[in-house]
């Protein structure tokens, strides 16, 4: 696919709609046009600003930046790099006490990102507000993260100002933003990584993938169980019979719920027997004496009351009285003489009792508990457990089955997703080869060699890169043999390939056009530029072809030793890239080239959209 058709394809992506619009950015004075929805940017995650202050050597600096396709220029030295080792700071990367500048007491880097709260999640992706709620953060369709380093040495992170731990901030930063410096191109050299690009531009993660992984998780958790329940079941064997004993102990006792409270008052009565009738026989003398008893005297006190109300009708009420207490002691003396006969001592009885409690008692002491009612329950569970035993023989040769088939199960499944990612291969691979021959590798070749391997979690194949940039050479694994420009080249066009296929955070691309220049630049400008169209594009480059391709252009600079950064209008554009040209020493040749380059993207603009 050459870049040309690369570009149509993009377009026809987007040609369902179309406006007038009159746009000046970056510097580019735009004519009114027609242009179709894809130059409407409408990226879901951008970065809107950057704030840095006391970072290395940059006291204050701030950028705003603009959407599509920003690039950042300036002189070896002027700071480019510190400003990137700022932003891949906020975003969680390793802030040493270095890094403080030379003096400040703190060091804060500040990132804003505008995030479209409808964005769902890709592939494996959560829904971006649902990562948020996973990371315990709170979301703003305008977020804010930032990073602070004391003089100590320590830093702190915060996301729309409640502080993180520098792991979420971590992963968050993986969904806003890619910074892609010669570091990440070691990425095209894992295996892993190699296998999800090739996943995302054969669209098997959409649905074949995520199928066989459910079915695969299904898989490993059953044997994973399965394997419990074998352990568990030789490992309780003896406990088993262990618990059986103690259940059978328990079922012989034939305990009752409330039983002990009964025997308890039971044994306390039989131990007392003699004493309680003791104090029944000094009570029935005391009431019942003929002389000097209670219901004699009480007696005597109340007729003399009913005298004394007969002559006085005052006494009337207390004669009454008296009357009733009279009556009421009679019965109570009727009643503890009765009781007399019926208190008996049977030490037989007692000793039943007591064996019984002491029954009760030793099960409680060895099972440590303190009540029957508590027995009663280890006693249910213990029958539940023998009765309903998960790790039977007969539960586990189930388990066995169903292990067996979601294993095929997860098979199918696998050679599913195998014949899909291969039958995908060859259209990939000449995708690749068409746009890396463009990009000035005039001999490259490229393989997409699958191996099957043992079931995982990504199926049941081995994926490696087979490159080769020389004619003469076989075709390697590209860890091997191809160099650091020949790899920022495939990475290049691999995200831009991964572009149309899935929704990416911004990218900034820090040393990209290594290695390159001329014609090549150029067309590395148009991909990175294509990229746009649906994300923002951030690049650092020292080459005037891929600067004049941006929509927005900043230059860094040095100002009384301090770094700092101008976003550039039409005129200062043409003076930059005309010094990218030339040199120091701008001249009228340079300045004519530089607009031929920027007027020549805008031509190549417009007759794009």
């Amino acid at each position: 696919m050459t870049l040309t058709s690369l570009t149509a394809k993009c377009s026809a992506k987007h040609t369902t709609e179309s406006k007038e619009i009159s746009s000046t950015q970056g510097g580019d004075s735009l004519k009114t046009c027609t242009f179709v929805k894809i130059f409407l940017y409408k990226a879901s995650r951008m970065l809107q600003r950057l704030e840095i202050r006391d970072f290395a050597i940059i006291e204050h600096l701030e950028i705003e930046f603009g959407s599509g396709f920003c690039v950042l220029t300036g002189e070896t030295g002027a700071g480019k790099s510190i400003i990137m080792g700022a932003l891949n700071s906020v975003m969680g990367g390793k802030m040493e006490a270095r890094s403080l500048r030379e003096g400040a007491k703190k060091c804060v880097i500040e990132a804003t990102f505008s995030i479209n709260r409808q964005e769902k999640g890709t592939n494996d992706d959560e829904d971006i507000e649902a990562l948020f709620e996973r990371l315990n953060l709170e979301f703003d369709e305008e977020t804010i993260i930032r990073r602070e380093l004391n003089d100590s040495g320590k830093s702190r992170a915060f996301v729309n100002d409640s502080p993180t731990t520098l792991s979420a901030l971590k992963e968050l930063g993986e969904r806003l933003i890619d910074i892609h410096s010669q570091h990440a191109n070691l990425l095209v050299r894992n295996k892993g990584w190699q296998l999800q690009t090739l996943d995302t531009m054969a669209g098997t993660l959409q649905q074949l993938l995520p199928a066989y992984q459910a079915k695969y998780r299904q898989w490993k958790t059953a044997e994973s169980d399965l394997k419990k329940r074998i352990e568990n079941r030789d490992k309780n064997s003896n406990e088993r019979d262990y618990i059986a004993y103690q259940l059978e102990e328990l079922q012989k006792a034939q305990l009752k719920e409330g039983e002990q409270d009964l025997l308890e008052e039971r044994q306390r009565t039989l131990s007392h027997a003699e004493d309680t009738r003791i104090e029944i026989e000094t009570t029935s003398q005391l009431l019942n004496d003929d002389t000097s008893g209670v219901v004699t005297l009480l007696q005597k006190a109340s007729e003399s009351l009913r005298k004394a109300a007969e002559y006085n009708p005052a006494y009337g009420d207390l004669a009454e009285r008296s009357k009733s207490c009279y009556i009421e002691v009679k019965d109570i003396a009727n009643e503890v003489e009765s009781e007399k006969d019926s208190i008996s001592y049977d030490p037989l009885e007692l000793q039943k009792t007591e064996e019984r409690l002491d029954t009760i008692y030793s099960l409680e002491k060895k099972h440590d508990v303190d009540s029957v009612e508590a027995l009663l329950k280890k006693q249910a569970e213990w029958n539940s457990l023998l009765n309903n035993d998960e790790n039977s023989d007969e539960e586990i040769e189930r388990l066995k089955k169903q292990v067996e088939t979601l294993r095929q199960e997860s098979e199918t499944a696998a050679q599913k997703l195998s014949e899909a990612r291969q039958k995908s291969t060859q259209t990939i691979e000449e995708k690749i080869v068409e746009m890396l021959r463009e990009l000035g590798m005039k001999d490259v070749r490229m393989k997409i060699a699958l191996d099957r391997t043992e079931l995982n979690a990504t199926g049941q194949d081995n994926v490696e890169f087979l490159f080769s940039a020389n004619a003469k050479n076989g075709l390697r694994p590209i860890a091997d043999i191809a160099s650091g420009g020949e790899i920022a080249r495939v990475m290049l066009t691999l995200k831009a390939m991964l572009a149309e296929k899935a929704q990416l955070p911004t990218i900034v691309f820090d040393e990209i056009d290594t290695g390159i220049s001329g014609e090549v630049a150029d067309k590395t400008g148009r991909i990175m530029r294509n990229m746009a169209s649906s994300m923002q594009v951030i690049c650092i480059t020292h080459l005037p072809q891929i600067a004049a391709q941006g929509e927005t252009h900043y230059r860094v600079h040095k100002e009384n030793s301090n770094t700092a950064i101008d976003r550039l209008n039409d005129a200062q554009r043409v003076e930059e890239i005309a010094q990218m040209l030339s040199g120091s020493n701008v001249t009228d040749a340079a300045r004519k080239n530089a607009e031929e380059l920027i007027n020549a993207k805008r031509q190549l603009k417009t007759a794009t959209y």
